[in-house]
């Protein structure tokens, strides 16, 4: 594998963080009124999605008690960040395990 276009399944994550934000944008008057007041660093988390979609549960966890992890998400949004979640670690997480274990018995 030389390129990255070899392993384009791996553009999920980043693909999915992104149609989530926009449908928010697009449906949830409550997320553009918080995602106005929070722009700076819910655009930082959807960066950090990008890489691993679980930095969105982040968003709407309420930790701490602070406004930036009180993100009004619709229903559909947890369920398409848990279903990108549980899609992400078959994709990405269980291949690089067994890597490792094939590394480790190396």
């Amino acid at each position: 594998m030389k390129y990255g276009k070899d392993v384009e399944f791996l553009y999920l994550p980043s693909g999915l963080a992104a149609y989530i934000i926009i449908i928010e944008i697009i449906t949830n008057d409550e997320y553009v009124l918080w995602f106005r007041q929070y722009s700076k660093l819910a655009s930082l988390f959807t960066l950090l999605s990008a890489a691993d979609i679980d930095a969105l549960n982040l968003l709407y966890s309420k930790y701490g008690n602070f406004g930036l992890f009180h993100a009004p998400i619709s229903k559909r949004v947890e369920d398409v960040i848990f279903w990108g979640s549980t899609i992400n670690f078959f994709i990405e997480d269980i291949p690089q395990f067994i890597i490792q274990l094939n590394n480790l018995d190396n």
